[in-house]
C-alpha cells in the first residue's frame, strides 16, 4: 500500500498534464473527431507493434507517418497478436524476471497518452513518443540479458557487443541528420518512406515555391490534394498561386474548400476575397476582408 500511495502524486500530475494538453490542443484546433473511435483502437493497436519494429530496426524514419484512417482487419489481427504473444511472456516470467512484466507495462502504459485513442494532429505515430516509452523496453532486455553474463570471458564478448550495437546507432543516427538539412530534405526523406503522404507534398511545395520553383510546388500541391480534397492548407497554397498567376477563377473553388474547412483561418479568407476581387465578385470579397478585420484589425492585406 505504501508503495501505491508514494506514486499517488505522479499520477495526479500526469492527469493534470494530460487534460491540459488536451484542453490546448483543442482549442488550437488539433483534436480531431473526424475518426471513429474503432479507427482510432486499430491504429492504436497497430502503433504498439510499429514502435516496437522502428526501435528494433530504426529505418525508414519520418517526420510525420500519417493516420490511414482505418487499417485493415487482418493486419489489427496480427499486431494484436503479437502483443498478446509479448504480455504472456512477460506474465509467465512475472515470478522468475518480474523486469520483463515491468518493462513491458511501462512502455504501454507510458503510450497511452500518446497512442491516438485522443487523436492530435495527423499522425498515425510520431518517433519522438518513443523517447520515454522505450526505457520499459530497455529495462526487459537489457536486464535480461545480463542473466547472461556469467563468466569475465562472457562479459568482454557482452561488452564489444554492446560497443557495436552503439557504433551502428551513432551512424545510423549520423545518416539520419542528413535526412533534416531542410525543409526539401525533410519532406522528400517522407514521401520516399511513407505512402498518401499529403502533409509531405504541401510542406515540400511551400519549400519549392519559396525557392522560385513554382511549377514543382504546383504540382506538390496538385499531389496532395489528390490524396485528401478538402486539405485546407494545400487548397489555400495552391488557390493563392493561382491568384498571383491571375487566375481567379480556378483559385476561387480552391479557397472556397480552404475557408470551409478551416472557417476562422483567416490567411485562407483573405486569399479568397482577393480571388473574389480579382474576379470581380466585389461585394462577396468585402464580406470576407470584413471577416478578417473584424479578428485582426491590424492585417495588413485585408
Amino acid at each position: 500500500a505504501a508503495l501505491v500511495l508514494e506514486k499517488l502524486p505522479f499520477f495526479v500530475l500526469a492527469a493534470g498534464s494530460s487534460v491540459a494538453t488536451y484542453l490546448v490542443q483543442k482549442a488550437g484546433g488539433s483534436v480531431t473527431e473526424a475518426l471513429a473511435l474503432d479507427a482510432r483502437l486499430g491504429n492504436a493497436v497497430i502503433a504498439v507493434v510499429r514502435y516496437v519494429g522502428k526501435f528494433l530496426v530504426p529505418f525508414d524514419l519520418a517526420v510525420l507517418y500519417p493516420h490511414p484512417g482505418h487499417w485493415p482487419v487482418r493486419q489489427i489481427v496480427a499486431a494484436l497478436f503479437v502483443i498478446g504473444v509479448l504480455t504472456a511472456i512477460a506474465g509467465w516470467q512475472l515470478r522468475r524476471r518480474p523486469w520483463i512484466a515491468i518493462g513491458w507495462c511501462w512502455f504501454l502504459g507510458t503510450l497511452v497518452p500518446v497512442i491516438g485513442i485522443v487523436q492530435v494532429g495527423l499522425q498515425s505515430m510520431a518517433d519522438r513518443y518513443t523517447y520515454l516509452t522505450m526505457l520499459g523496453v530497455q529495462i526487459a532486455g537489457l536486464w535480461t540479458l545480463r542473466e547472461w553474463v556469467t563468466s569475465p570471458g562472457a562479459r568482454r564478448g557482452w561488452a564489444v557487443a554492446g560497443a557495436g550495437v552503439l557504433l551502428a546507432c551513432a551512424a545510423r543516427t549520423w545518416n539520419q541528420q542528413g535526412v533534416w538539412q531542410n525543409s526539401f530534405t525533410l519532406f522528400d526523406h517522407a514521401l520516399a518512406v511513407t505512402t498518401d503522404n499529403y502533409l509531405a507534398y504541401n510542406n515540400r511545395g511551400i519549400h519549392l515555391g519559396d525557392a522560385g520553383r513554382t511549377a514543382e510546388a504546383v504540382d506538390d500541391y496538385r499531389r496532395a490534394l489528390a490524396i485528401r480534397p478538402d486539405y485546407a492548407e494545400a487548397n489555400n497554397n495552391l488557390g493563392r498561386i493561382l491568384v498571383q498567376e491571375g487566375r481567379p477563377a480556378d483559385a476561387v473553388p480552391l479557397l472556397r474548400r480552404a475557408v470551409a474547412a478551416k472557417p476562422t483561418q483567416l490567411e485562407a479568407r483573405n486569399n479568397l476575397a482577393n480571388a473574389l476581387s480579382d474576379a470581380g465578385a466585389l461585394p462577396e470579397a468585402m464580406e470576407h476582408y470584413a471577416f478578417v478585420l473584424a479578428r485582426d484589425p491590424r492585417h495588413v492585406n485585408a
